[in-house]
């Protein structure tokens, strides 16, 4: 994103001179204070919405329309999933212009990496939140996509079952090679998840700084979260998201000094 600004009103101003990049392969974590913008800034990363100003690029190229290589699993699974559908018709239903046996295929890859080949036929409302949730991330993966967008996917799931769908979409994310971004209102998630977290202010959203997450892959949810280095950064992390929550005229008082990037330099 480069100098992004979106406002739904003149007095309504939610975006302001957004600017971050993310690597290929890349898994980025966007967190900030709840209202900030966070998923006006996805859906101007998806295309869905355009911004006001500034360029969104993916690979150099500016899109008018959500590409056909970009994929979304958003945090209300009982919206996004057609009811009349089966779950191998719900993953399936992105295929266009493959054969029967190619969708067939590809279907049935997607239904094991999520674990569902044995609901492949039940409906969604046959399944349990969190087996929703898979079928939508199978829907997701099954394309190919170079870059999979999460708008707090695990918002709506018990404790137990984020744990597991944490793992789950991280072991996918890297054996894919996918380019991932991830937005969450937890922070310890991100942490745990991503190569780089950045932290947006209170609204009008701009970026406080981007870090690095320079922790050892792959992660375990209770070695990793012991690890020193994991609650330096979650605390980090952390403070600055507090500080804008509870002191938001900083964000004004400081704008002309832009987002403090620690390593941002490090893809394009």
């Amino acid at each position: 994103m480069e100098h992004v600004s979106k406002a739904y009103s003149p007095t309504v101003p939610v975006l302001e001179d957004i600017t971050f990049k993310q690597a290929p392969g890349q898994f980025l974590a966007v967190v900030g204070p709840s209202g900030c913008g966070k998923t006006t800034m996805l859906r101007c990363i998806s295309a869905l919405m355009p911004p006001d100003s500034g360029s969104v690029l993916h690979r150099g190229q500016v899109s008018d329309n959500p590409p056909p290589w970009m994929s979304i699993v958003f945090q209300d699974y009982n919206r996004s999933l057609f009811p009349w559908l089966s779950v191998r018709r719900n993953v399936a239903f992105g295929l266009r212009g493959v054969s029967k046996i190619e969708r067939a295929e590809r279907v049935e890859h997607a239904l094991e990496a999520v674990n569902l080949t044995h609901a492949a036929d039940l409906y969604p409302w046959q399944l349990s939140g969190g087996m929703q949730q898979r079928c939508a991330l199978a829907r997701s993966i099954v394309v190919a996509p170079q870059l999979l967008l999460l708008d707090e996917p695990f918002a709506s799931v018990d404790a137990q079952t984020r744990i597991d769908l944490q793992d789950m979409v991280m072991d996918i994310c890297q054996r894919m090679e996918l380019s991932t971004l991830l937005v969450t209102h937890d922070i310890d998630e991100a942490v745990f998840m991503a190569d780089a977290v950045v932290v947006l202010s209170t609204r009008p959203a701009r970026v406080v700084e981007q870090i690095d997450i320079d922790l050892p892959r792959p992660r375990d949810q209770l070695t990793t979260k012991e690890d020193p280095e994991f609650l330096r950064l979650r605390h980090h992390v952390y403070t600055l998201v507090r500080q804008q929550a509870q002191y938001p005229h900083r964000n004004n008082n400081n704008k002309a000094n832009g987002p403090n990037n620690s390593k941002q330099e490090k893809g394009t």
